[in-house]
C-alpha cells in the first residue's frame, strides 16, 4: 500500500532488468562525470588546434612539416573525442537503468524510517501493510519522517539527487496527508453526511 516502490521509481529511471547495485551505479555516475569533463577539454583543445591550422597554413603555406604534424595531432584528438563519445554513451545507458531497488539506499532509508516508528514492511507478503501499521504510518509526524528520509539519503549518498528527492518528498507528503484524512474517516463506525462531503473534497 505504501510508496517505497513509487518513491524509488520517481528518483531513478528503471527501464529494464539490468539495474546494478548502488555501489556500481555510483561508480558509473562518477565515471560519466569524469568522461564528460574530459570530453569538454578535448573539444576545446580541438577547436584551438583548428584555429592554429588556419594560422599556420596562412603563415607558412600548406606544404610544411609544422602543418603536417599539427594535422596528424588533430586527427589523434578527433579519435580521442570519438572514444570519449562512445564511452559516455555506454556509461549513460548504465546510469539510466539505475540501481536495484532491493539494495538501493532510498529503499533502505524508507525502511529505516518505517522501523523508527515500529513498522516492518518485510513482515508482510509483497511488502504490503495491514491494520495498525497503516494507522501508525499515516500519523502526520510519521509521514514527515518517511518522506524526509528521501532528502536525508540523497544528501549523504548522492547530492545531485537532492532536487528530485525534495520534489518527491513534497509530492508524497501531500498525497499521504490526504490519504491520512480519508483513513481517519473510513476508520469510524459511522460516516456522517458532512464527512462524505469532506471525502469528496479530499
Amino acid at each position: 500500500m505504501l510508496v517505497s516502490l513509487d518513491l524509488q521509481l520517481t528518483l531513478v529511471n528503471h527501464e529494464g532488468s539490468s539495474s546494478a547495485s548502488f555501489a556500481h551505479y555510483s561508480n558509473e555516475l562518477k565515471k560519466l562525470q569524469s568522461a564528460q569533463a574530459k570530453q569538454k577539454q578535448a573539444q576545446s583543445a580541438l577547436s584551438a588546434a583548428e584555429e592554429l591550422v588556419t594560422y599556420v597554413a596562412i603563415a607558412f603555406g600548406e606544404e610544411n612539416t609544422i602543418l603536417n604534424n599539427l594535422l596528424q595531432h588533430m586527427e589523434e584528438m578527433r579519435q580521442s573525442v570519438k572514444k570519449l563519445d562512445d564511452e559516455i554513451e555506454a556509461i549513460t545507458k548504465v546510469v539510466q537503468n539505475g540501481f536495484s531497488m532491493h539494495d538501493g539506499p532510498f529503499v533502505k532509508g524508507l525502511d529505516a524510517a518505517l522501523q523508527s516508528f515500529h513498522v516492518h514492511r518485510q513482515q508482510y507478503f509483497g511488502g504490503t501493510f495491514i491494520g495498525n501499521h497503516i494507522h501508525k504510518t499515516l500519523q502526520p509526524s510519521n509521514i514527515t519522517k518517511l518522506c524526509n528520509s528521501m532528502i536525508e539519503v540523497a544528501t549523504v549518498m548522492c547530492p545531485i539527487l537532492i532536487p528530485s528527492a525534495t520534489e518527491v518528498c513534497a509530492k508524497f507528503t501531500e498525497t499521504l496527508s490526504l490519504l491520512s484524512q480519508c483513513h481517519c474517516i473510513y476508520d469510524q463506525n459511522f460516516i456522517t453526511e458532512a464527512q462524505c462531503k469532506e471525502l469528496g473534497t479530499v
